[in-house]
């Protein structure tokens, strides 16, 4: 009787992975040269297999088995399990503004960047009534308190950030109810053009 060969696989995976990054893969081989087979045990509704790529859907753990089951001349080899843990980049924003700003000086660019490189959105929580968005900037029909949010929701590749909040008082330099050439801010009789 002439006996099998042993045979063993020899199989790795990143401990960690960022599903927004492509699919990863496999590469397993068998020291017989025969092909390895893949399958997954856990966290199959978050990856799958397609040939020797690990297809990448989802966050968390997914463990993948690599089995070679032999030949005439081979045994089958021991099964190897490696997990990989897949995971988003986190991000943050970069946001701030003056704690004060004249609305004779304009719109107010609000500027804020996340660090994945991805579009900041923003809100108005507080002052809608005297300010507006417009691309990306504050516009002001009066004076008053505005606060503004900035976030950025994450892709495939990144988390959602953590919002950031700011303040601004505007100072209304502008408005001239009664038409004699002095803001209303500056004027002892804003609504009378006598004075």
């Amino acid at each position: 009787t002439i006996e099998k060969i042993s045979q063993t696989i020899d199989f790795t995976l990143p401990s960690t992975a960022n599903p927004g990054h492509g699919n990863i893969t496999l590469g397993a081989t068998s020291s017989s040269g025969l092909a390895v087979t893949y399958s997954i045990s856990q966290g199959s509704g978050i990856a799958s297999i397609a040939g020797n790529q690990l297809v990448l859907s989802g966050v968390g753990d997914v463990t993948v088995l690599a089995d070679q089951a032999g030949d005439s001349s081979y045994n089958s080899a021991p099964q190897v399990s490696q997990t990989i843990s897949l995971q988003k980049d986190s991000q943050t924003i970069d946001f701030s503004i003056s704690p004060s700003f004249n609305r004779s000086a304009g719109n107010l660019n609000l500027g804020a960047t996340a660090s994945s490189g991805l579009q900041v959105s923003y809100s108005i929580t507080q002052g809608s009534d005297i300010a507006s968005l417009v691309n990306g900037e504050l516009v002001f029909s009066g004076g008053g308190d505005v606060t503004v949010s900035a976030d950025q929701s994450g892709d495939a590749s990144y988390n959602a950030a953590p919002q950031v909040v700011q303040s601004v008082t505007i100072t209304d330099d502008v408005t001239d109810s009664d038409g004699d050439g002095e803001p209303d801010i500056t004027d002892a009789f804003p609504n009378d053009d006598r004075y």
